[in-house]
């Protein structure tokens, strides 16, 4: 079978399945075209062909859905299933994965809406809209490497549940608040109200990581692309009520990875029940003094 028989395969198999003429072009690439019904503009379907033809990874972003297809015409239906969960679990799959979702958040962004400063996530934690944008009821805060390339989103519900784009890349991608080249120091923080607070009270870049884990791979991408110069300091969460307080714990397990400083919250408050566990907690405490 060349490979103009395998293209045509795999362009079967896509239109099948998406409902749209598709672009297949072998070359390991993501390739946009438009969704079944729209118009040309409206590129928010994709296929990634490898060089040999012989695997298409495709989906819809408006609806999610997502296919892993083989040009093999003798597999049957158990052995495709096999070889796409095998492909699942590969680095080279996760790496594609997370390029698609990028496109995705990158796509969503740009038809977002700006944030609703009266959010109801925004009134109850007493931050600004900054830069957010609003896809429906849901906040959307993007994820950039050092570079400022858009790889996830984090979408907070008016509840606050918080959700990243399924798939897509959350390891040393950020959020940023204020100007990340001209500021001395850089701060890092874990939450994105806790960042805003920060950087809010002391007029300069406050990075948030979303998550404690990722606190230490954020501050290494940072300490590797920043001037020497400029000092990076962690913002850490106090877990007091967490066994091993994971937020201080891995703030201070990154600070020492750089080199760098901690500064944390004052907790507990008066408050003999006191839940609050970020700088955030504390400006909205009625127990702090």
């Amino acid at each position: 079978m060349d490979i103009k028989e395998r293209l045509n395969i795999l362009a079967q198999q896509i239109s099948a399945a998406l409902k749209t003429e598709p672009m297949v072009v072998p070359d390991n690439q993501f390739h946009r075209f438009a969704a079944p019904g729209k118009s040309a503009k409206n590129k928010a379907c994709y296929a990634l062909v490898n060089e040999a033809a012989t695997v298409v990874h495709c989906g819809n972003f408006i609806t999610g859905e997502k296919y892993t297809f083989f040009a093999d015409s003798d597999v049957d239906d158990q052995g495709q299933s096999e070889r796409a969960d095998r492909i699942a679990e590969s680095d080279e799959f996760r790496a594609n994965q997370q390029r698609a979702i990028a496109e995705q958040a990158r796509s969503q962004l740009k038809d977002a809406r700006p944030a609703d400063p009266d959010h109801p996530y925004l009134v109850a934690k007493n931050i600004g809209a900054g830069g957010l944008t609003q896809w429906g009821n849901n906040l959307q805060v993007p994820l950039q490497d050092v570079d400022g390339t858009i790889w996830n989103l984090q979408n907070i519900s008016p509840a606050g549940e918080k959700r990243f784009l399924k798939g897509g890349r959350t390891s040393g991608v950020f959020a940023v608040i204020g100007d990340l080249k001209n500021s001395d120091p850089v701060y890092v923080a874990e939450g994105y109200a806790t960042a805003a607070t920060f950087s809010g009270g002391i007029e300069k870049c406050c990075i948030a990581a979303l998550s404690a884990s990722n606190l230490e791979s954020v501050c290494l991408a940072l300490r590797t692309n920043l001037p020497s110069h400029v000092d990076i300091c962690l913002v850490a969460d106090n877990d007091h009520r967490t066994p091993g307080n994971p937020g201080m714990t891995l703030a201070n397990a990154a600070a020492k990875t750089i080199a760098g400083a901690v500064v944390f919250p004052p907790l507990p408050c008066s408050n003999p029940e006191c839940n609050c566990t970020d700088f955030n907690d504390v400006i909205n405490c009625k127990h702090y003094t």
